[in-house]
């Protein structure tokens, strides 16, 4: 009976809320306000705009992981574990898939996917291609080349400014002899970690 008392008279006199608690119940301020410089993210934003995301009630960042990014974009879109907005330094950090040397993520819109078994024509990421022709010839500035590709279409770049990106281990090679690619006229292309291998010819 003496031991039912006294974890009664525990339970009582335990007042600490978790941060977990308080996540759940942000307006309850009477346990859950902060003794630093924010309770919500509002607070933040309206006192730095650069640094919207209040951190565990006690300090304003500029982001927090999985899901207060906003403030991550353009050339610095990744949310660090330091709560700081980094840019991308690998594919795997876009949603997009695609890393620029800018450290910015490229828009999806920009972006036509050449794939190994692809058999897509808008070479789209849900219908991707299976040739780097005719992901030229959809005309976005940007192809990701994912996989063995055997392609026996020449892909010509004659006009226009292009940036071909591709995933570990992808290549580009033929089945029959001939050229793989060839840049004439006023074109620019980049090209990043692809492997062009079996051509023949010029």
């Amino acid at each position: 009976m003496k031991a039912w008392a006294f974890s009664l008279l525990a339970l009582g006199a335990c007042t600490k809320v978790s941060a977990t608690y308080c996540d759940k119940h942000p307006d309850d301020l009477e346990r859950c306000a902060g003794s630093g410089a924010c309770v919500f993210d509002s607070d933040c934003a309206a006192s730095d705009p650069s640094l919207p995301v209040c951190l565990d009630r006690t300090s304003c960042v500029q982001c927090a992981l999985p899901d207060r990014t906003s403030a991550c974009t353009g050339t610095t879109p990744v949310c660090g574990a330091d709560n700081t907005c980094h840019a991308c330094a690998s594919h795997d950090e876009c949603g997009s898939g695609v890393c620029l040397s800018s450290g910015a993520c490229a828009a999806a819109s920009d972006i036509s996917h050449v794939q190994e078994g692809g058999t897509g024509v808008d070479c789209t990421s849900g219908a991707p291609c299976g040739s780097l022709e005719v992901a030229r010839q959809a005309g976005r500035p940007i192809i990701k080349v994912t996989g063995a590709i055997t392609d026996d279409k020449l892909a010509s770049f004659n006009a226009g400014s292009f940036q071909i990106f591709a995933t570990a281990g992808a290549r580009l090679s033929r089945s029959t002899p001939g050229p793989l690619l060839e840049v004439k006229g006023t074109a620019s292309v980049t090209i990043a970690d692809l492997r062009l291998t079996g051509a023949a010819g010029d």
